[in-house]
């Protein structure tokens, strides 16, 4: 809801600063002037559908119509004329999707495996959340920004995975990159782009706008020691990240019985909490 002159004094102050505008669609400016204004990134990518595409739930009778796929190239030309970056959270869309209108799936999420790792405080705040409570599907948005997706990696616009987690019921986090992952390739990006996604692009990112930082993202010489070790190759199964062997992380190793026994602590140390008046 920032004005238009709102917005252009964050850019220039920004500038002035050397700290970079990222973020969601403003209504009142649009991305497209956003990102040609100086905008550096754009989370999440669901926001084109806010505050560029044309909005078929204006239209009556069409409440739940995704925008035509006919208006994607002049999106995707504008994102690579600014070389701005997106952040590409299909799975907070589609989480929200699946539970839009549907007590069901929403109490669900409550009974999840990892509901445990959650702590009391987004507990609640699930609680207060009404997706549940609407009306409508959204099944053909979901569908269009897989394309607008698929269509952006294809065009050379840099991606970043991510999800709104744990803010959005359902979406745990951690657990929900994996699943953003998975949800990436299902709308046909190949297990390279989506691997891309999670480690040499946010490195890229943050090379080219935060000076001095450590790079990371990729194995070379000079970067941070972050690395995965898996039971099988990730470009034949995504799955095979979610059960490392053992994780470096900034130099210091963790073996896969580390690692449980940390997510062991946070659960015992939530469920007291939560047990206390």
């Amino acid at each position: 809801n920032l004005t238009p002159e709102c917005f252009q004094a964050l850019v220039e102050e920004g500038r002035r600063l050397h700290v970079q505008v990222i973020g969601h669609g403003v209504t009142q400016v649009g991305l497209e002037r956003q990102l040609a204004l100086g905008q550096v990134m754009v989370a999440h990518a669901e926001e084109f559908l806010y505050t560029v595409f044309s909005r078929p739930a204006d239209v009556p009778g069409r409440p739940d119509s995704a925008p035509s796929v006919d208006e994607i190239p002049r999106v995707v030309g504008f994102v690579l004329r600014d070389k701005a970056f997106v952040t590409a959270d299909l799975n907070t869309y589609g989480t929200i999707a699946r539970q839009w209108g549907k007590p069901a799936v929403y109490q669900a999420m409550f009974e999840s495996p990892e509901y445990k790792y959650l702590s009391p405080r987004e507990r609640v705040e699930w609680r207060k959340a009404g997706y549940m409570k609407r009306s409508g599907d959204l099944s053909a948005k979901l569908a269009f920004l897989g394309t607008f997706t698929r269509k952006l990696v294809e065009a050379g616009v840099p991606l970043i995975t991510g999800t709104d987690a744990p803010t959005i019921p359902g979406l745990v986090p951690g657990f929900s990159l994996h699943d953003d992952l998975q949800v990436l390739e299902d709308a046909g990006l190949s297990r390279y782009q989506v691997l891309s996604a999670a480690t040499r692009v946010p490195g890229e990112f943050i090379d080219q706008y935060v000076p001095g930082a450590a790079y990371f993202g990729t194995v070379t010489v000079g970067s941070r020691a972050d690395l995965i070790l898996s039971s099988g190759d990730p470009l034949a199964d995504l799955s095979m990240l979610r059960k490392p062997l053992g994780v470096m992380a900034a130099g210091k190793w963790y073996a896969a019985a580390d690692l449980q026994a940390m997510l062991d602590h946070v659960a015992a140390e939530y469920a007291a909490s939560a047990a206390r008046p």
